[in-house]
């Protein structure tokens, strides 16, 4: 099958074998080689040069070639050492083109639905026009080959990859590390997202603000960034700021003089002293007092730090991330939080998926914690049931990533059989609080394509008669739902 898009192309050409100049004609193009009709043809893994003058190259260069197969009066050849510039002029040219072919050009299939992603008969990509096309392409081909290579593992092969795929997902492959938390497991695109944002800003030593609800690992991310900086080897320093009293938290985050109020009996270093040469975390930035909120903006301004009761200037030198569950801009403009001080915070901004919005994350890290609270019960637990993972999927999950973890310890604790239920998880399918009635059917649906597919390995064909409905909107169901290849054929766990 080919590994380039093609389109059927008519020119002359002249091409050089053995100091030769030969004629032929053109007849397909792609971004990777081009196929000539001529009646002299170069022999299996020779060179040409070719000389492209075809209408959309201004100066006709002259391009090494690779003989890749010769039939049909003809052979095929794939460019050698092309520059960036014609390589761009020909893929615009190609891509202009594609869009109106009606079959795949990759494998030559028809095309019924020209709204399709990807073409039903090889997978292969065939949304030209997207940005970052062939990373994408590519992609898809290698799950595709993964699901294939697959397919023909035994059951205990099977869940031996699935186990090792897991290991790395949860990055225990870094041996020695100690630091990598279950809540900064995922692939969705969300977490990926959150991931590349990590790595990019770990180095700039900027301020960062992490904003989410409760519970959707705000501090883990704070500890990523840190522990890949250049202050990885000093402290991280974490304070919340709602949950000290406003009257001790500047002497939390200040320190104080011997006899600054009734009480101080010795002078104490705040917690932005024990954060020199680290990382400060102000979790839960948004409930910082006004007053405070004054003085952690001068902090920024020169990074020297003055002592309750003292007058000494001290400098030091960190990075402070912050965090919230609150919307800052609101309370900007209701003058609950300062917008000199938002900007300081906020140079860069991660955002914390919920955990309802990460899909099939929610499974990888129920498994996980399963495991880990299963092995510290001295239980032998082998997963969950089709209903426990469907009961997983559906709840709304108010409380992130925390609540799943409630919930999976007390179920490793309470179960009494090796299959975990929804009864032990005290969830029901379907029991979502405050989700409405379109996003629960949309939830379901997704649900029930995935489910049906799985019993029918993932064949579309089989799937739409089951579900009672025709291939096209099988179709559409999918690219609807967002459902890749690899995800078709995915089954829970039955018990045994």
């Amino acid at each position: 099958m080919r590994t380039e898009p093609r389109i059927p192309f008519e020119s002359k050409v002249i091409f050089g074998y053995q100091n030769q100049a030969v004629s032929g004609s053109i007849t397909n193009l792609s971004l990777k080689g081009i196929f000539i009709n001529s009646h002299s043809c170069p022999p299996k893994n020779s060179f040409v040069e070719i000389a492209l003058a075809v209408p959309f190259l201004s100066e006709p260069p002259n391009v090494m070639a690779k003989v890749k197969r010769t039939d049909h009066g003809g052979f095929a050849a794939d460019f050698f050492g092309m520059n960036h510039e014609v390589a761009s002029s020909i893929w615009s040219f190609v891509c202009a083109r594609l869009t109106s072919l009606s079959n795949c050009p990759y494998c030559g299939m028809p095309i019924e639905d020209k709204q399709l992603s990807h073409c039903p008969h090889c997978t292969y990509l065939l949304s030209f026009d997207e940005p970052g096309y062939f990373e994408k392409r590519d992609t898809a081909i290698t799950r595709k080959s993964l699901m294939d290579f697959i397919g023909k593992l035994s059951d205990p092969e099977v869940h031996a990859i699935a186990r090792t795929i897991r290991k790395y997902l949860l990055g225990r492959n870094n041996e020695g590390s100690d630091n990598c938390d279950e809540e900064m497991v995922g692939t969705c695109d969300k977490m990926r997202t959150v991931f590349h944002l990590i790595r990019k800003v770990a180095m700039a030593d900027v301020p960062v603000l992490i904003i989410g609800e409760t519970g959707t690992g705000k501090e883990m991310a704070a500890r990523a960034i840190h522990e890949r900086s250049l202050r990885q080897n000093g402290p991280f320093i974490p304070i919340n700021c709602g949950a000290i009293p406003k009257d001790l938290l500047e002497s939390e985050l200040f320190g104080h003089e011997k006899g600054a109020f009734t009480g101080a009996e010795r002078q104490v270093r705040g917690r932005i002293e024990y954060a020199a040469g680290g990382t400060l975390f102000l979790d839960e930035v948004g409930e910082l007092p006004p007053l405070l909120q004054v003085k952690i903006l001068r902090f920024l301004e020169d990074y020297r730090v003055e002592r309750v009761g003292g007058r000494e200037s001290i400098e030091v030198d960190l990075r402070i991330i912050a965090a919230t569950n609150r919307d800052l801009e609101k309370d900007i403009a209701e003058g609950r939080f300062r917008e000199d001080l938002f900007y300081r915070l906020n140079v860069v901004t991660i955002h914390m998926p919920d955990l309802r919005e990460r899909g099939e994350d929610i499974v990888i890290m129920a498994e996980m914690f399963l495991r880990k609270y299963a092995q510290k019960a001295g239980k032998n637990i082998g997963g969950f049931t089709r209903e426990a993972l469907t009961a997983l999927k559906t709840h709304h999950w108010p409380g992130n990533v925390r609540e799943l973890v409630n919930r999976i310890r007390r179920a490793a604790v309470m179960a009494e059989q090796r299959w975990i239920t929804p009864d032990n998880l005290e969830l029901k399918i379907g029991q979502n609080q405050g989700e409405g009635l379109k996003e629960a059917c949309k939830r379901f649906e997704h649900i029930l394509i995935k489910e049906t597919m799985g019993r029918h390995e993932g064949k579309i064909s089989q799937t739409a008669k089951a579900l009672k409905i025709s291939r096209s909107e099988m179709y559409y169901l999918l690219k609807k739902h967002g459902i890749e290849r690899a995800e078709r054929i995915t089954k829970g766990p039955t018990p045994v």
